[in-house]
């Protein structure tokens, strides 16, 4: 998980660099608290994946407080994308709440993801 937050980060730096981001001008507050979220969400995944590869006892509750986070961006996500026409988002974000439940699954079974 610590690489989808990596990647969180990355793709909205690159988004707001590239001007991808017409909200910045037309709803400031707006994308900033969602932007405060993004970020927020990126960095609990990765305080919560890295010590959970070391099985340290608290990276669980962190990773699946994180895995909420994203789960919460990835129903709200498609809608902000649809809006924007970026179709592409607007399919791939199902299918990594898909793929989140198999990272999460076993942690609620009290299991190891990694064996």
């Amino acid at each position: 998980m610590d690489l989808v937050g990596l990647l969180m980060i990355t793709q909205w730096t690159l988004s707001i660099l590239m001007g991808g981001v017409p909200d910045l001008d037309s709803a400031p507050w707006e994308i900033a608290f969602h932007l405060a979220a993004e970020v927020s969400t990126a960095i609990v995944l990765i305080l919560g994946s890295m010590p959970a590869l070391r099985s340290i006892s608290w990276s669980k509750q962190v990773l699946l407080l994180g895995l909420g986070m994203v789960l919460y961006s990835e129903i709200v996500g498609p809608g902000y994308f649809a809006q924007l026409s970026q179709w592409l988002f607007v399919v791939m974000l199902p299918y990594s709440c898909l793929e989140q439940y198999g990272v999460e699954y076993p942690y609620r079974r009290n299991r190891d993801p990694i064996a």
